[in-house]
């Protein structure tokens, strides 16, 4: 045999293929390296160089998920690899993980902290999230690495552009121009910050070299078109206007009609004309000023904007048809002869300032609610009422800058008594006017039932009605303010928009005054300046007319209409919704969007028939539409049908199998009805649709959990947590898993970063609290489902889980009464025309029937307050479990005993509320050694001690085997005790187990083959009364032989169970001695206890 002396530069080398394929990736022959590269991985598969490469080249290919398992096993062979780490941190965010590209972006510069790459592209990632002073921070890194590197000056100079600081962005941004004259970021960067600082003419040329440089970029014509229009060239703006779509300011691409647009030159006399809403919801109102000078040159005119201005814009434009937006039909549109974008209105109807007439009123808000409004202000007290708002909806780091201190820059505004103000700033804004009210000393009145973002039209009334308006930097309620007459004054940031076009103030908006700041000024100016001018202020003195309508509106069609009654249906305003949903049907009945959701509003209104009727008349209408019978199923769940709602279900599954929701509720109805194999079937197959649904993972775990394989489950969940580790719903079902497995510690783990994510995750504080509760932190886990029921008031299984944790503290009177949910949503609570006993009403003379509930220990249990309950009543009928008859009627011989409801009865209670109406504390339990009578004993003859022994229920779970051994041979430490006589008390043996005890310990444990120990109770007793003691598990063995009065030792997990009510025994059963473990710990501790209470009662 001789050695390979072959040098590792050799192609026929793992090495030398490796030197080649990287040639080959270099050249950009990605094929060719992707083949040469597991060539090297069929030799060598372990190199981590070769799997980092294979990673390169996904994110080449745009395949990042294939690029992150590649760099994965890549730093799974070299965890120390910067590069590795770099190209992991880009596939993240490729994928829409940023946070764990942060992580991965730092791990990369921990481990190499000379190269700027990655601080230079973490830089990148935290800009784009607009985390710009730590952006900041690491281009000058970067740059300190690599001093003049253009991209990251050209960066940095954005980067403090957007941060506010014009003035310095220019010197960076210059000195990347040097350094790549034809660098377009820089150019268009620096234009901006010299348009910025009041340089207007550079400004103008930068930003116009670079639209010649890169004709193609968006943004550089969107800049170009601001910075023209800002100086009052309008022609030459609009005609850069033209070049917006795709840019940031309008980031979608324009709509693609198979009618021309409108070149603004055409004859559009007897056209058919549509207006198609761009931008935000101000920019329409804007742009809709010059809606009469289109109107009165066209034939006729659709306008698709917002929903929520359709009734205003219909009020103010009544010859025009206003719709919601629809890009469904773009290509097939037959209505319509030409199109254009609303921005397009003052591209070519407003060449010049004079075309603007001066800019009168032009939106013509309901006057009925004018007036309403006027009255409701006027009720406020003497004084001009003045709307005030401070910021805008869309709060990026660019637009703070207009904002910059929110409502105290307006202080001095508050210095004024003569005024009442009005808050009219939408979104979450309750915290900073509370605080600017303590603050300032001033009362900002608000009406919490007009709807600021969505019901314009309301709005529009409400601004009519006021004196003033002072608010910007130009959001929607400023210009709509201005758009209905009210005088509107504005702050306003000098030379950071378009919307002055070289005026003094907004050339459509008359009634508009403007405030300016500049860049290196506080808006605090601009709010003094108005402060000032208030002193002059004459409400009414100037003011146009407030524009009345002039024709009734067009009727608005079934989709208009349809649009919105949505708005106000999500917007949880019903009452709105209800009959413009009917207006809907009553224009078109057979539209079925309104009958689909028309129906969803009756149902979440509990009249389902009627919600029924809708979508069965949709059904007809539209039969291949799966999400008609999807909610026809929700329906009929509601209503209790819950075949029929199956079978809807499974019909829209057929329509659509990638419907994750109906997939999910008949899945859900699948696993409630104990049918949890269907529903794996069903969810392996949904998830073949919609692999990456996490609630089909989610529900496809709990399938296979309620089929005892909580191990499986587990994986599933880990393998979905992967994909999205900070996913709360996964971490939360896993940290239920980890329950089950006894792994409390982990399982808290997992609840508190699903918490960390999502706070307000009921699930997840059920979850914990359950974990807390087995842990015997029983204050923390009262505390955690009173969490869960403070986001989730109705969810009857955290009350009910809660009680649990309340009875195991002893808090009884308060246990009790949640005790009571248990019955909630469940088949099994009995529905009679006789009341249900309240446990106050009196008994005297009265029939009470008790009628059984849960397992026969349950009500072995609660047997033992019947006694209470037959003192106080006239006659007590009590219904039990067939096989308890014979024990019942012996032991409580003044009740009726029977195995059926009776004819005739007064009241009735389930008998598990015996405890809840008879034993509100521990001293309510008697101090009796046993309530239940066995019929004769059944002597065991011979000498010895005789002890009975069971070790499981006969109903076992994966979650209640906990409680249970599995195998007789797990008691060999008692098994093995001398002397003692064993008699088995397990019903239901399985094969060969009393063998397998006698033939590996060499101990007999003791049958009567005739007794039938599940079902003979009677018989059971008889043999339990003649044994020296019990030792069983928690199941009816125990409570039987407890109930007794004959000695019992009682495996019990800590915390399992409600039953010890805050003690250290059962206080119903005093003869049984309890051996416990923690959850997490196993049975060896109890064991060596019950041996040595075994001993001690041997040698006795």
């Amino acid at each position: 045999m001789t050695s390979d002396t072959r040098s590792p530069a050799d192609p026929a080398t793992p090495l030398g293929l490796l030197a080649r394929a990287v040639e080959r990736h270099q050249a950009g022959k990605l094929d060719e390296a992707e083949g040469l590269y597991r060539s090297v991985l069929d030799v060598l598969p372990t190199n981590s160089d070769a799997l980092r490469l294979m990673g390169v080249l996904g994110l080449q290919r745009g395949q990042p998920a294939q690029a992150l398992d590649w760099l994965d096993r890549a730093l799974a062979q070299q965890p120390r690899y910067p590069e590795a780490w770099i190209n992991r941190a880009l596939a993240l965010k490729a994928l829409g993980r940023p946070d764990e590209a942060e992580a991965s972006f730092r791990q990369a510069i921990a481990q190499d902290s000379t190269r700027p790459q990655a601080a230079a592209l973490l830089a990148d990632l935290l800009f784009a999230q607009d985390r710009l002073a730590e952006a900041l921070a690491l281009y000058e890194t970067a740059l300190r690495r690599r001093p003049g590197h253009p991209a990251y000056l050209a960066n940095l100079g954005a980067c403090l552009l957007k941060l506010g600081h014009p003035d310095r962005a220019q010197a960076p941004l210059a000195q990347a121009l040097a350094a790549q004259p034809e660098h377009a970021g820089a150019l268009m960067h620096l234009g901006l910050a010299l348009m910025q600082t009041g340089q207007t003419e550079p400004a103008l040329a930068k930003l116009a070299q670079t639209t010649r440089l890169r004709p193609d970029l968006p943004d550089a014509w969107w800049n170009l078109a601001l910075a023209r229009l800002n100086a009052g060239h309008l022609l030459e703006g609009w005609a850069a206007f033209a070049h917006r779509f795709g840019s940031s300011a309008q980031p979608e691409p324009a709509r693609a009609f198979g009618a021309p647009a409108w070149d603004g030159q055409r004859d559009l006399s007897n056209k058919r004309v549509l207006v198609w809403r761009e931008q935000g919801v101000g920019d329409e109102i804007i742009f809709a000023s010059a809606l009469p000078d289109l109107i009165a040159g066209a034939g006729s005119v659709i306008v698709e904007c917002s929903t929520k201005l359709i009734p205003l814009f219909a009020r103010s434009f009544p010859q025009v048809e206003f719709r919601p937006e629809d890009r469904s039909q773009d290509p097939r549109r037959t209505d319509i002869d030409t199109q254009l974008p609303m921005g397009d209105l003052f591209r070519f109807l407003r060449p010049n300032l004079a075309s603007f007439n001066g800019g009168p009123p032009y939106l013509v808000p309901d006057p009925e609610r004018i007036d309403r409004w006027r009255e409701r202000l006027a009720a406020l007290g003497p004084g001009s009422k003045v709307g005030i708002g401070w910021r805008s909806g869309m709060a990026g780091a660019q637009r703070i800058l207009h904002f910059r201190n929110g409502i105290d820059d307006g202080a001095a505004l508050f210095r004024l008594p003569e005024f009442m103000f009005v808050a009219l700033q939408y979104g979450q804004s309750e915290a900073e006017i509370a605080q600017a009210e303590r603050k300032h000393g001033v009362r900002l009145h608000r009406f919490d039932d007009l709807d600021l973002f969505d019901d314009l039209d309301e709005l529009a009334a409400a601004l009519a009605a006021l004196d003033l308006m002072i608010g910007g930097p130009g959001t929607a309620t400023d210009m709509l303010a201005g758009a209905v007459g009210t005088p509107s004054w504005q702050t306003y940031l000098a030379d950071a928009h378009w919307d002055r076009l070289g005026s003094e103030g907004l050339p459509w908006s008359g009634s508009t005054r403007l405030f300016p700041w500049r860049w290196n000024e506080s808006r605090k100016k601009a709010f003094d300046q108005i402060a000032l001018a208030l002193a002059e202020f004459r409400p009414g003195e100037g003011r146009a007319p407030i524009p009345k309508p002039t024709a009734p509106p067009r009727p608005l069609g079934a989709t208009s209409l349809q649009a919105l009654a949505e708005l106000h249906h999500k917007a949880g305003r019903p009452e709105k919704a209800l009959p413009l949903y009917r207006q809907a049907l009553a224009a078109d009945p057979d539209f079925v969007p309104a009958r689909v959701n028309l129906a969803a509003l009756c149902e979440a209104g509990g009249r389902f028939i009627e919600a029924l009727d809708l979508l069965e008349r949709a059904e007809v209408i539209a039969p291949a539409q799966p999400l008609i019978p999807f909610n026809r199923g929700n329906v009929l769940k509601a209503l209790g049908r819950k075949r029929d709602a199956e079978e809807a279900w499974r019909q829209a599954l057929r329509l659509d199998p990638g419907l994750a929701d109906a997939a999910i509720n008949l899945a859900d109805l699948l696993i409630r009805g104990e049918r949890p194999a269907e529903a794996e079937t069903l969810l392996r197959d949904a998830l073949i649709h919609a692999p990456g649904e996490i609630r089909l993972t989610n529900l496809l775990a709990k399938a296979i959990k309620e089929q005892d394989r909580p191990e499986e489950a587990l994986a599933i969940l880990d393998q979905a947590l992967r994909a999205s580790p900070d996913d709360a719903k996964l971490l939360t079902n896993r940290g239920g898993l980890l329950r089950i497995l006894e792994r409390p510690a982990e399982a808290l783990a997992d609840l508190d970063r699903a918490l960390a994510h999502s706070p307000d995750w009921p699930d997840a504080h059920f979850n914990r609290g359950a974990v807390l509760r087995e842990a015997g932190r029983l204050d923390e886990a009262v505390t955690a489902f009173d969490r869960a029921l403070a986001w989730a008031p109705d969810d009857w299984e955290a009350r009910w889980n809660r009680a649990i944790a309340l009875l195991a503290q002893g808090r009884l009177k308060e246990g009790w009464a949640d005790y009571a949910l248990r019955w909630h949503e469940s088949a099994l609570m009995r529905a009679y025309p006789q009341p249900l006993w309240d446990g106050s009403a009196p008994l005297a003379g009265k029939t009470v029937f008790v009628w059984r509930e849960q397992g026969v220990g349950d009500e072995i249990s609660f047997a033992s307050a019947l006694p209470d309950l037959i003192a106080r009543a006239g006659r007590v009928i009590l219904e039990c479990s067939p096989k308890l008859v014979p024990l019942m009627r012996r032991s409580f011989p003044a009740a009726t005993v029977t195995d059926a409801t009776p004819g005739a009865f007064d009241v009735h209670l389930p008998i598990g509320d015996l405890f809840r109406h008879f034993r509100a504390e521990i001293a309510d339990f008697p101090k009796r050694q046993s309530y239940l009578k066995a019929p004769k004993k059944h002597a065991i003859a011979g000498p010895g001690l005789k002890v009975g022994i069971a070790w499981r229920s006969t109903k076992v779970t994966r979650e209640r085997a906990r409680h249970f051994f599995a195998d007789p041979l797990e008691l060999a430490p008692l098994l093995t005790v001398p002397g003692i006589r064993f008699v088995n008390l397990q019903a239901r043996l399985m094969d060969g187990e009393i063998e397998r005890v006698r033939d590996t310990l060499g101990v007999t444990i003791e049958t009567l083959p005739d007794l039938d120990l599940f079902d003979d109770l009677d018989g059971t007793a008889a043999l339990m009364a003649g044994l020296d003691l019990v030792i069983a598990n928690g199941s009816a063995t125990a409570i039987l032989a407890g109930a007794l009065g004959v000695p019992t030792g009682l495996f019990y997990v800590a915390h399992g169970h409600w039953d010890r009510l805050g003690t250290d025994a059962v206080p119903w059963l005093p003869r049984v001695t309890l051996w416990t473990r923690k959850m997490g710990e196993g049975w060896e501790r109890a064991l060596g206890e019950a041996r040595r209470h075994l001993i001690a009662r041997s040698t006795a």
